[in-house]
């Protein structure tokens, strides 16, 4: 696939495989995929980010403990803001990861 830089972070790409999907098992997949899917553009590394932080609240370790091995380790995610009972450290919270008891389980 070639396609350009813009196309894969923002406008969206269409490969093969997901036109298949969209065009022949939508019903299968549409609550299954992750959001930087969409059946509008495909995939684009930072789909549905437009003027937004949904998904974009990450915990990090910092180093200020004197970790440095485990400095700007991700250690929790969340959809909304950074406080505790929504930033999660497993993804089995979010909605696209457990739909239908796991990740693109059909």
């Amino acid at each position: 696939m070639t396609t350009s830089v813009d196309n894969l972070l923002f406008s969206g790409v269409i490969t093969g495989a997901l036109n298949w999907i969209f065009t022949e098992r939508w019903s299968l997949f549409q609550d299954k995929l992750p959001y930087l899917v969409q059946k509008e553009n495909g995939f684009a590394a930072f789909n549905t980010k437009n003027a937004t932080a949904y998904n974009e609240y990450y915990e990090i370790k910092t180093g200020a403990d004197d970790h440095m091995e485990d400095y700007y380790e991700i250690t929790r995610w969340g959809k909304y803001n950074t406080s505790d009972e929504f930033l999660w450290d497993n993804l089995t919270l979010a909605e696209w990861w457990d739909k239908d008891g796991g990740y693109l389980v059909l």
